[in-house]
Protein backbone atom coordinates (compact mmCIF):
# COMPACT_ATOMS: atom_id res chain seq x y z
CA UNK A 1 0.00 0.00 0.00
CA UNK A 2 1.47 3.61 -1.25
CA UNK A 3 1.46 6.12 1.92
CA UNK A 4 3.32 9.14 0.45
CA UNK A 5 0.54 11.13 -0.22
CA UNK A 6 -1.53 10.16 3.69
CA UNK A 7 1.76 11.87 4.84
CA UNK A 8 1.91 15.09 2.67
CA UNK A 9 0.17 18.13 4.55
CA UNK A 10 -2.64 19.58 3.04
CA UNK A 11 -2.48 22.88 1.29
CA UNK A 12 -3.55 25.64 3.24
CA UNK A 13 -6.41 27.89 1.06
CA UNK A 14 -3.73 30.64 0.35
CA UNK A 15 -1.11 28.00 -1.37
CA UNK A 16 -3.78 26.62 -3.75
CA UNK A 17 -4.63 30.29 -4.46
CA UNK A 18 -1.09 31.40 -5.31
CA UNK A 19 -0.50 27.78 -6.93
CA UNK A 20 -3.01 28.73 -9.70
CA UNK A 21 -1.82 32.06 -10.00
CA UNK A 22 -4.99 33.91 -8.65
CA UNK A 23 -3.26 36.64 -6.78
CA UNK A 24 -4.44 38.55 -10.17
CA UNK A 25 -8.02 38.14 -8.95
CA UNK A 26 -9.59 39.74 -5.91
CA UNK A 27 -10.71 37.86 -3.05
CA UNK A 28 -14.19 39.85 -3.29
CA UNK A 29 -14.35 38.31 -6.36
CA UNK A 30 -14.66 34.81 -4.88
CA UNK A 31 -16.67 35.86 -2.23
CA UNK A 32 -19.14 36.97 -4.74
CA UNK A 33 -18.95 33.69 -6.97
CA UNK A 34 -19.49 31.92 -3.46
CA UNK A 35 -22.37 34.01 -2.43
CA UNK A 36 -20.91 34.67 0.99
CA UNK A 37 -19.85 37.57 2.73
CA UNK A 38 -15.30 38.59 1.89
CA UNK A 39 -14.58 38.48 5.32
CA UNK A 40 -15.65 34.25 5.22
CA UNK A 41 -12.86 34.24 2.81
CA UNK A 42 -10.09 36.38 4.28
CA UNK A 43 -10.52 34.44 6.86
CA UNK A 44 -9.61 31.57 5.00
CA UNK A 45 -6.83 32.97 3.14
CA UNK A 46 -5.41 33.85 6.70
CA UNK A 47 -6.29 30.39 8.16
CA UNK A 48 -9.15 31.32 10.34
CA UNK A 49 -11.67 29.58 11.31
CA UNK A 50 -15.04 29.51 9.37
CA UNK A 51 -17.99 27.74 9.64
CA UNK A 52 -18.36 24.39 7.19
CA UNK A 53 -21.17 25.57 5.08
CA UNK A 54 -19.33 29.27 4.24
CA UNK A 55 -16.36 27.13 3.64
CA UNK A 56 -18.12 24.82 0.86
CA UNK A 57 -19.52 27.41 -1.04
CA UNK A 58 -15.67 28.72 -0.87
CA UNK A 59 -14.13 25.68 -2.01
CA UNK A 60 -16.77 24.87 -4.92
CA UNK A 61 -16.01 28.78 -6.48
CA UNK A 62 -12.48 28.12 -6.03
CA UNK A 63 -12.69 25.14 -8.28
CA UNK A 64 -15.26 26.68 -10.74
CA UNK A 65 -12.05 29.06 -10.75
CA UNK A 66 -9.21 26.63 -11.35
CA UNK A 67 -10.94 24.00 -13.44
CA UNK A 68 -9.99 21.70 -10.62
CA UNK A 69 -12.58 19.77 -8.29
CA UNK A 70 -11.89 20.45 -5.01
CA UNK A 71 -13.04 19.58 -1.79
CA UNK A 72 -12.67 20.83 2.00
CA UNK A 73 -10.73 17.15 2.49
CA UNK A 74 -8.23 18.23 -0.16
CA UNK A 75 -7.15 21.79 1.53
CA UNK A 76 -6.51 22.72 4.76
CA UNK A 77 -9.03 24.69 6.31
CA UNK A 78 -9.56 25.23 10.24
CA UNK A 79 -13.36 24.76 10.67
CA UNK A 80 -15.44 25.93 13.51
CA UNK A 81 -16.22 23.13 15.49
CA UNK A 82 -19.95 22.46 15.24
CA UNK A 83 -19.94 21.16 18.79
CA UNK A 84 -18.99 24.69 19.41
CA UNK A 85 -22.42 26.13 18.96
CA UNK A 86 -25.94 24.47 19.34
CA UNK A 87 -28.47 25.13 16.89
CA UNK A 88 -28.95 28.43 18.14
CA UNK A 89 -26.84 30.06 19.94
CA UNK A 90 -26.28 32.46 23.14
CA UNK A 91 -24.18 35.35 22.96
CA UNK A 92 -21.58 33.47 25.09
CA UNK A 93 -21.80 30.52 22.66
CA UNK A 94 -21.13 33.44 19.74
CA UNK A 95 -18.06 34.55 21.71
CA UNK A 96 -16.73 31.33 22.39
CA UNK A 97 -17.02 30.23 18.32
CA UNK A 98 -15.53 33.84 17.24
CA UNK A 99 -13.05 33.55 19.96
CA UNK A 100 -13.98 37.03 21.46
CA UNK A 101 -11.95 38.41 24.24
CA UNK A 102 -12.44 40.86 26.83
CA UNK A 103 -10.65 43.62 24.41
CA UNK A 104 -12.87 42.57 21.63
CA UNK A 105 -15.90 42.68 23.66
CA UNK A 106 -15.17 46.29 24.30
CA UNK A 107 -14.63 47.33 20.77
CA UNK A 108 -18.21 45.59 19.98
CA UNK A 109 -20.21 47.52 22.88
CA UNK A 110 -17.72 50.87 21.71
CA UNK A 111 -18.59 50.04 17.87
CA UNK A 112 -22.43 49.38 18.29
CA UNK A 113 -22.69 52.21 20.52
CA UNK A 114 -23.84 50.68 23.56
CA UNK A 115 -22.08 50.85 27.14
CA UNK A 116 -19.80 47.90 28.27
CA UNK A 117 -22.06 46.71 30.79
CA UNK A 118 -24.65 45.52 27.69
CA UNK A 119 -21.95 42.99 26.74
CA UNK A 120 -21.82 41.82 30.32
CA UNK A 121 -24.88 41.22 30.21
CA UNK A 122 -25.40 39.60 27.54
CA UNK A 123 -22.76 37.32 28.02
CA UNK A 124 -24.06 35.90 31.58
CA UNK A 125 -27.13 35.27 29.65
CA UNK A 126 -29.36 37.80 30.94
CA UNK A 127 -32.18 40.16 29.20
CA UNK A 128 -31.15 43.28 27.65
CA UNK A 129 -33.20 46.14 25.46
CA UNK A 130 -33.99 44.89 22.36
CA UNK A 131 -32.55 47.45 20.57
CA UNK A 132 -29.10 47.28 22.02
CA UNK A 133 -28.97 43.55 21.31
CA UNK A 134 -29.90 44.16 17.91
CA UNK A 135 -27.05 46.58 17.65
CA UNK A 136 -24.63 44.34 19.61
CA UNK A 137 -25.91 41.81 16.72
CA UNK A 138 -25.37 44.05 13.82
CA UNK A 139 -21.78 44.28 14.53
CA UNK A 140 -21.25 40.77 15.41
CA UNK A 141 -22.37 40.18 11.73
CA UNK A 142 -19.95 42.83 10.40
CA UNK A 143 -17.07 41.38 12.08
CA UNK A 144 -17.70 37.75 11.17
CA UNK A 145 -19.63 38.01 7.77
CA UNK A 146 -21.89 35.54 9.46
CA UNK A 147 -25.68 37.28 10.18
CA UNK A 148 -26.96 36.91 13.41
CA UNK A 149 -30.48 38.21 14.64
CA UNK A 150 -32.63 37.96 17.44
CA UNK A 151 -34.58 35.05 15.67
CA UNK A 152 -31.64 32.68 15.05
CA UNK A 153 -29.88 33.22 18.46
CA UNK A 154 -30.59 31.93 22.10
CA UNK A 155 -30.91 36.18 23.10
CA UNK A 156 -33.48 37.37 25.85
CA UNK A 157 -34.80 40.80 25.56
CA UNK A 158 -36.63 42.79 27.96
CA UNK A 159 -39.41 43.64 25.88
CA UNK A 160 -39.62 39.49 24.75
CA UNK A 161 -37.81 37.64 27.60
Amino acid sequence: MDTTNQDKPKPTFFALWNQYQLASSPLDMLASMADVSKSIVDKMFFREPVMHAGAIKVVVALSTLTGRTLGLSDMDIPLIDAGQVSIIPTFRELCTIYRFDEAALWAIAKRAGVGKSVVDVLYAGSPVARADAEKVLSVITELTGNAWTLSDTDIDTEEHP
